[in-house]
This record gives structure tokens, sequence and C-alpha cells, in this order.
């Protein structure tokens, strides 16, 4: 037992050798290799995809010129149901990512009060803690407290770091769906539009 108890600072202090990116709870995510041709042999305007769910689309329906279907389309930010919930569960993932990188910063804690009390002095010398019709006297004191702690946990191991990288990938990824959702519920109302107004002009 005592040669173990003897080992630990030696294993603390090749710790501290080695680097805090031993100390990393665990491991480091790198993107997987994929065993692809040295380059693409289709013909054509071909071109690989580079996904940008979080590109702004803008106001594309405009390009219609009709203003009932313009009016409609700025609904679907404010009223579907669908958007409002992936709106919601971006909003939670972007708050969680806030109080994940507010483990950097020191805790700041504070503490005002505040007693009064009153000493009342009799006419017989004695002191009496309530006034009272022979009452010669009476002291009031005040006594004022303040205090202040700062907590500071420095991060050594790498857990806020890892909670940080987590929630900041899934506020990524909720803006994508965010974005996605959005666009899909602006292209169902066009199609359902276009349609209407098809049939409309079918049964006129």
């Amino acid at each position: 037992m005592r040669r173990a108890i003897r080992c630990v600072p030696a294993l603390l202090a090749l710790g501290a050798a080695g680097g805090c990116e031993y100390l990393t709870i665990g491991p480091t995510y790198h993107r997987p290799s994929l065993e692809v041709p040295p380059a693409y042999k289709e013909s054509g305007d071909w071109k690989p995809a580079e996904p940008q769910d979080l590109t702004p689309r803008g106001e594309w329906w405009e390009l219609y010129g009709d203003a009932d279907l313009s009016a409609l389309e700025r609904q679907v930010q404010v009223s579907n149901q669908n958007v409002l919930l992936a709106a919601a569960r971006y909003e939670q993932a972007a708050a969680l990512l806030g109080t994940a990188r507010s483990a950097y910063f020191p805790t700041i804690s504070a503490d005002v009060s505040s007693t009064r009390s009153r000493n009342t002095v009799t006419a017989g010398g004695g002191a009496s803690t309530s006034g009272s019709a022979a009452a010669a006297g009476s002291a009031v004191h005040t006594q004022d407290r303040a205090s202040l702690a700062t907590v500071w946990e420095l991060d050594v191991w790498g857990r806020v770091r890892r909670t940080v990288e987590s929630n900041r990938e899934s506020a990524q990824a909720s803006a994508g769906d965010l974005a996605a959702m959005l666009l899909s519920q602006q292209a169902t109302l066009a199609q359902s539009y276009f349609q209407l107004r098809v049939t409309d002009l079918d049964l006129g």
C-alpha cells in the first residue's frame, strides 16, 4: 500500500510533463477516410455536392409575381407548427451551448443582509427589549453585511471543452433542420397553391 501511495506523485508529474492534451476526456473526433478514385471519371458538368443547409434562400417565391402567394408564404415562418417546433428546438440547442460556454468563466455570487435591533433602558437602570411608560431612553443598532464569493473551476480534464464541442454540433444540426423545415413547408405551400389555381382554371 505504501509503495502504491509513493507512486502517485510520480504519475501526476508524468501527466503534467506530457501536456494537457493527454488529460482531455474522450477521444478526439477524426473524420473517417474514404477510398475514392483520384479523379471523377464521368463526363459532363457533374461535380461533387456541397450541402449548404444554412445558406439563406431568400424570398424565392417573389419570382412568380403573385401577391396572394407572397402573402401566404410570409405566414409560414410565424404560423406553421412544424417550423415553430424546429425553431424551438434550435433555441433550446443554442441555450444549452451558451450554458456550456459559461463554464469557462468564473462564477460570482453576492449576498447582502441588514439587521436592525433596539435596546430600551428603563428608569430603574435595567435593560428591556420593548418600550414602556417608564423608559428613560433607547438605542437602535443596525448591522449591515455584504459578502462576495468567486468560484472558478479549471478545465483540466477537458470536460467543459468536450461539452461545448458536443453542444456546438447539436446547435448547428438544429439550425440546419430549421432551415430545411422552413424551405420544405414553403415549397409545399407553393405546390398546393399552384394546384389550387389550376383547379380553379379547370372549373372556370
